[in-house]
């Protein structure tokens, strides 16, 4: 169906939206057989009249010569179609089998048309191993016969009347349309039989959206004989046999509406009809399914019914409270139904006015059963779920015992109260629910009118410390270490917050929070920087010290180990620790004392050997010659004041005096 809706798309863009029409129009006839071997498209203004006894043949292009574009067969009819077979001389449509046997699909006929009425008038034509498609286009096909044909209407007002489907089906387009235009298909005075050639046609016979009008057909041996959408839908003097299910309606709950009137639905394996909306049903038989005559999800009036040989006639589903589906039920006749005759969940329903027995046969186990949902709670002490599958039991009034195994938030189906065949009404409530997990067990009394109930099991936290480690290895002293403990929780409840505390040698150095844990969580918690000091030292976690949790084992919260703390670390670590270290502070002071008087005593020995002469005097009053001169200078002698000329560059530079002749030196 992609491959065709790729080719329609294909023949649109070249065909019609968007392009110009021709202004003037064509009548084309055929009376001739022909082959198709490609596409060929009718265009918007013209007629194609096909005359009887004509046979069109498609057939896959065997000539080799490339194609412009798409080279299967398809009869594109964008203006409009006529075909004239008789009674005598039938139109044959025929599909070449290796299209489909190639993996091909024989999308042979394509009828489009904008939404307009009598574009195609069909009449007493064969169709074979074909998909059709009709797209928006409104006319009939009356008198004809489909063999392994699908054909499929999008939007479309198109009618079938006196028609023979012989593993054939109707079906919704994948095209989309236009919400606008008309879609109401009838369907009318038409056979559908689903067995082919190897008896097994597992399809829909009839599959519809809105607006579909089913009347006065025979549908037998399909899967599903007819699924409509509720929209506005009816389904009218028809026989539907032999299929597992006989009428599906979709729709919503509160506003789709349908109609079923003078319907016989017989030897279903599945369901008879159901309706997901407001359905009136009435006339009608439903007999010999394989579950239930009927199955309504929402309002139900039926009058004038009869419901026999199911294992339950009528299950009415209240699937929502606001509002409560309306349920009325009037002058029908129910018997023969293994279990009861009618099945209520979520709301009680009036059955007066209606018989359960034929006169000699009545039902299996009574007329009425209503049943209520309760959904129930399973949780711990501290109202946390209780995870898994716990064992759930209940017992009734009477000592009738139900149950199985049960997940908290769930909805358990109990029974409020039934009728039996003798018409006494025998109520179930109260019950006593019990459930267990492992060998803690709860028993509580439900009474009648809750849909709500929580059960607690005295199921706790365990909290144990499993591993307690260091961040590092080789400590020693003055490093900053964390300490890292594993707590998992080993009870059947969820543990809440808590906390945790560290201790080293008897003192505590951090606390920690633990996060919430759920049922058999896990959780590792660090705790903040420690400074190493050397010695072996105790170390301990202890989870929950204050008892702020309820657990099942208060005994299991702590874990201890040793280690050890080598001496002082290297310099790049163990600065810290020497720095605060009284013997080492005492060493730096000595030595910086050390180092003063060592260079006092030697800035005095020079200033003797200077005033001894055995030494220059530094120069000083410098004053620098023109800077023409790399290096020069001028310098005033310290002892008579003289001033002289320097003109090397050297440093430092020893310079006799011109008028006193001592010497002294230019250090810069």
């Amino acid at each position: 169906m992609k491959r065709l809706a790729a080719a329609a798309t294909m023949l649109l863009l070249l065909s019609i939206p968007g392009q110009p029409a021709r202004a003037d129009s064509a009548a084309l006839g055929w009376d001739s057989d022909r082959v198709i071997s490609s596409i060929v498209v009718i265009n918007e203004n013209d007629t194609l009249t096909i005359g009887p006894g004509v046979n069109l043949s498609f057939e896959p292009d065997t000539s080799g010569a490339p194609a412009e574009n798409d080279t299967r067969p398809i009869l594109a009819v964008m203006g409009r179609l006529v075909v004239n077979g008789t009674r005598g001389e039938p139109v044959g449509f025929r599909a070449n089998e290796s299209l489909r046997l190639t993996g091909n699909e024989p999308d042979c006929l394509y009828i489009f048309s904008p939404g307009r009425p009598d574009i195609f008038s069909v009449r007493n034509a064969s169709f074979s191993n074909l998909i059709i498609n009709i797209d928006g286009a409104g006319g009939v096909f009356r008198d004809c016969v489909f063999e392994r044909c699908d054909v499929l209407v999008a939007f479309s007002a198109a009618s079938f009347i006196n028609c023979t489907f012989i593993g054939s089906a109707i079906g919704t387009s994948e095209f989309p349309g236009e919400v606008v235009w008309p879609s109401a298909v009838t369907v009318r005075g038409c056979r559908f039989d689903g067995r082919d050639q190897n008896d097994s046609y597992l399809r829909t016979a009839i599959d519809l959206q809105r607006g579909a009008a089913i009347e006065d057909c025979t549908i037998a041996h399909y899967n599903t004989a007819i699924v409509l959408d509720m929209n506005s839908s009816s389904v009218r003097n028809c026989e539907i046999r032999d299929c597992r299910d006989g009428i599906t309606l979709d729709g919503n709950f509160r506003t789709d509406t349908a109609e079923i009137f003078n319907v016989s639905v017989q030897n279903c394996t599945g369901t008879g009809i159901s309706a997901w909306g407001r359905l009136t049903l009435a006339d009608s038989v439903i007999g010999d399914c394989g579950y239930a005559g009927v199955a309504s999800y929402g309002d139900l009036l039926m009058a004038n019914c009869t419901v026999y040989g199911c294992p339950t006639g009528v299950n009415l589903w209240a699937w929502f409270d606001d509002p409560p589906p309306d349920w009325l039920l009037s002058g029908n006749r129910f018997f023969g139904c293994t279990e009861y005759a009618l099945v209520a969940l979520g709301q009680e329903v009036e059955i007066a006015g209606n018989r359960f027995d034929n006169g000699s046969v009545s039902n299996g186990e009574g007329w009425l059963k209503v049943s209520t949902a309760v959904r129930v709670r399973v949780v711990d002490p501290l109202d946390f779920p209780v995870s898994g599958e716990c064992d759930l039991s209940w017992t009734d009034n009477s000592g009738l015992i139900g149950g199985g195994s049960f997940i908290s938030g769930s909805s358990v189906i109990l029974e409020e109260y039934t009728i039996g065949n003798d018409g006494v009404r025998v109520d179930r409530f109260p019950y006593t629910l019990s459930v267990r997990k492992g060998t803690i067990t709860n028993r509580t009394v439900l009474p009648d009118g809750e849909s709500d109930l929580s059960m607690v099991l005295d199921i706790l936290a365990d909290l144990v410390p499993v591993q307690l480690w260091m961040d590092n290895d080789g400590i020693r002293a003055g490093q900053e270490i964390r300490f890292i403990v594993r707590v998992n929780n080993n009870g059947g409840g969820t543990a809440r917050e808590s906390t945790v505390s560290f201790v080293v040698d008897g003192r505590v150095v951090d606390r920690q929070e633990v996060p919430r844990m759920s049922v058999r969580g896990a959780s590792s918690v660090y705790s903040a920087p420690w400074v190493a000091t050397p010695g072996r030292h105790a170390l301990e976690a202890l989870v929950d010290s204050s008892g702020y949790i309820r657990e099942n084992n208060e005994t299991n919260n702590n874990i201890s180990v040793q280690f050890n703390v080598s001496g002082a670390d290297s310099a790049g670590s163990s600065g810290r620790y020497l720095g605060s270290n009284p013997a080492f502070i005492s060493l730096v002071v000595a030595v910086i004392i050390i180092y003063v008087l060592l260079m006092l005593y030697i800035r005095r020995r020079r200033r003797r050997r200077i005033e001894r002469g055995m030494e220059p005097t530094p120069a000083g009053d410098l004053e620098p010659t023109p800077a023409t001169i790399y290096g020069a200078a001028r310098i005033r002698c310290p002892k008579c004041g003289k001033v002289n000329e320097v003109a090397s560059p050297v440093r430092p530079l020893e310079v006799d005096c011109e008028l006193c002749r001592s010497r002294f030196k230019l250090v810069k």
